[in-house]
């Protein structure tokens, strides 16, 4: 399935952020379908960041155990591996928020070419706080409540990109930059 990969139309990416990287395998695809690109992946929980950290050693991926969130600060989270990690007002779990912006700039990165968010239900707040979209090509986005879809695409569309709903994936939202100038 190539529900992790960019949008079909969108131009080969050199700056890739793999926003709920898990273990790491879909930064590890990414490496080796554009082994010249520069690939930032974000995971909250420090479990799965351990195992992403051994399944991409030697892949030159630059793994953040972090939360992908709307403000620079700490977080709590909570969940278990059957049903993933997630942000919570509630969780008994803190961790390191940053936001999209601040890992570009922390990189010296101007832009991404592409995002793959798979964050748990942040994407809604993520995309409610829309500015970092500005420095963005293209977006995949697995969204997590189906009410969710057409206010998110609409949001998109609002930044300058092309939103569409896979046919073959109905939780997979992708954008593309109507003019790409990266």
């Amino acid at each position: 399935m190539r529900s992790h990969l960019p949008p079909e139309g969108a131009p080969p990416p050199a700056v890739i952020v793999d926003l709920g990287a898990n273990v790491g395998f879909a930064s590890a695809h990414f490496r080796y379908l554009y082994p010249d690109a520069v690939i930032v992946a974000v995971e909250i929980n420090p479990d799965n960041a351990e195992y992403a950290a051994r399944n991409l050693a030697g892949a030159g991926c630059d793994l953040v155990n972090a939360a992908i969130w709307t403000d620079i600060g700490s977080v709590h989270w909570s969940g278990t591996a059957r049903d993933a990690f997630r942000v919570s007002a509630d969780g008994s779990h803190s961790v390191e928020a940053v936001t999209i912006d601040k890992l570009l700039d922390d990189r010296g990165l101007q832009r991404a070419n592409f995002v793959k968010m798979d964050v748990e239900g942040a994407e809604w707040q993520l995309l409610h706080k829309p500015g970092f979209l500005d420095r963005i090509a293209s977006i995949a986005i697995e969204v997590h409540k189906p009410e969710w879809m057409s206010p998110l695409a609409g949001i998109l569309e609002q930044n300058g990109l092309v939103a569409a709903v896979s046919a073959v994936d109905p939780t997979r939202l992708t954008g593309v930059r109507r003019s790409t100038p990266y």
